[in-house]
């Protein structure tokens, strides 16, 4: 293993994938880097807290499906309202921020490259603020998934949902039918089990009549 893959294996506490070093190799590349670079081991530093924080959203979004399983059908539809809502204002202050930040590393480069210091160090400087753009970003998605779990957005993704084409669909067919009736199925009903999921097959064998329900 090369040093590279072993710096990053102790940074990330895990054998890092071939697309994770090909990334630093690139990048070291690109710069002209050489391998006991000391701007090249700062670059390091700083891109491992991108692989760490990238895995974040991942990771609370599996344990939000896990917990929403049993609601998805409703659920999915009013998050998806309000993700889009609460999306458009985050990307526009994570955009705002990161002009401002960029920015601010062309000038400091500026001011390097002036009093000649080397390239690499230029190159440096505006990387360590772009892994911190990717930070922001991925710290700012990671909030705003937890405070859906724990409720904080609850009211607005319930009316955002209750305004959706879904949401006043569902309204429409619970005014024309017995939703309660037929969530627990009549007794005369067949049922049919497939694998977790019940299903509810409204045929009556003593008078071998199908019923449906209401559309308009």
């Amino acid at each position: 293993m090369k040093p590279i893959e072993q710096a990053l294996q102790a940074l990330i506490a895990r054998e890092p994938t071939p697309d994770e070093v090909a990334k630093f190799y690139k990048i070291k590349e690109t710069c002209g880097f050489s391998e006991h670079d000391s701007v090249w081991a700062l670059l390091l530093a700083f891109g491992h807290f991108e692989i760490l924080y990238g895995e974040i959203p991942e990771k609370i979004a599996t344990q939000a499906r896990g917990l929403l399983a049993d609601h998805r059908l409703a659920l999915e539809a009013a998050a998806e309202a309000a993700e889009r809502a609460v999306r458009g204002s985050m990307i526009e202050n994570v955009t705002k921020t990161t002009r401002e930040m960029a920015d601010k590393a062309i000038e400091a480069g500026k001011v390097i490259a002036s009093h000649g210091y080397r390239r690499n160090v230029v190159f440096a400087i505006v990387a360590a603020f772009a892994v911190s753009t990717v930070l922001i970003g991925a710290v700012a998605w990671g909030a705003y998934k937890i405070g859906t779990r724990s409720g904080a957005v609850g009211v607005m993704v319930d009316a955002a949902w209750a305004q959706s084409a879904e949401g006043r669909a569902a309204k429409t067919f619970a005014q024309l039918n017995n939703i309660r009736t037929m969530l627990e199925c009549p007794s005369n009903y067949q049922t049919h089990k497939e694998g977790s999921a019940n299903y509810c097959i409204p045929y009556d064998e003593a008078t071998r009549r199908s019923f449906g329900w209401r559309i308009k």
